[in-house]
């Protein structure tokens, strides 16, 4: 089930959250992401299954253009060519929406709502596994049907979490190597990390224009 278009799209969500929180706490953004997921995957193991609609399909579609749109204006960036500088200074008022839109997704509690409504995106793909699970609960009072709900969904989220855990591990990898750096005064020290966190934001892009893809091709 990871390897579905849902999951992709839940996925764009969270790697986008990561990029927008990376000079931020974003261990704590992408935790309260994780959290509230699990959360609503949860609630939707346990209660009423929901009608599925096509219009998650046009969603879909949707979060693949502004996965790509999003990945191009990366990679532009890492090539010091950045067209949302030049695109604030020239529509301001639109500069300071998007700004503040930003503000309100990376805070604790953005991160922490996007995370449960955009588990919603599941729905299409696993909601008859959730709809099961919930059966099996309903018709037999004991611990071991909410057990496997808890596995189903340990097991799903566990690539995200591994992000997280990877992304946090290389950047404390890279701090480090910067700090221990003979040459590097604070001036060249600041710069290193400036460029390397550009590097790990190209790859966030690479990543988010290949998820971008799958769900078209899928």
């Amino acid at each position: 089930d990871t390897l579905k278009k849902c999951s992709f799209a839940l996925l764009i969500l969270f790697l986008a959250l990561l990029y927008w929180s990376l000079k931020k706490k974003f261990m704590l953004r992408g935790g309260l992401f994780i959290g509230g997921s699990l959360f609503i995957q949860f609630l939707l193991g346990i209660s009423v299954f929901y009608q599925l609609n096509r219009s998650f399909q046009i969603i879909y579609g949707l979060l693949a253009i502004g996965a790509a749109l999003a990945s191009l204006l990366i990679i532009l960036k890492f090539l010091q060519w950045d067209m949302l500088t030049s695109w604030r200074e020239q529509v301001p008022t639109l500069g300071r929406i998007a700004a503040g839109l930003r503000q309100l997704l990376t805070s604790p509690p953005g991160a922490l709502i996007l995370g449960a409504v955009g588990t919603f995106l599941l729905l299409p793909c696993q909601g008859a596994n959730y709809y099961l699970l919930s059966s099996l609960i309903v018709q037999e009072p004991s611990i071991a049907p909410v057990g496997l709900l808890l596995l189903y969904i340990l097991f799903f989220t566990l690539p995200f979490i591994l992000i997280l855990w990877l992304l946090q591990m290389g950047i404390t990898t890279m701090n480090a190597h910067i700090a221990q750096h003979p040459g590097y005064g604070d001036h060249q020290r600041e710069r290193a990390r400036e460029y390397a966190l550009r590097q790990i934001q190209l790859w966030l892009g690479w990543i988010l224009l290949l998820l971008a893809a799958l769900i078209w091709l899928l």
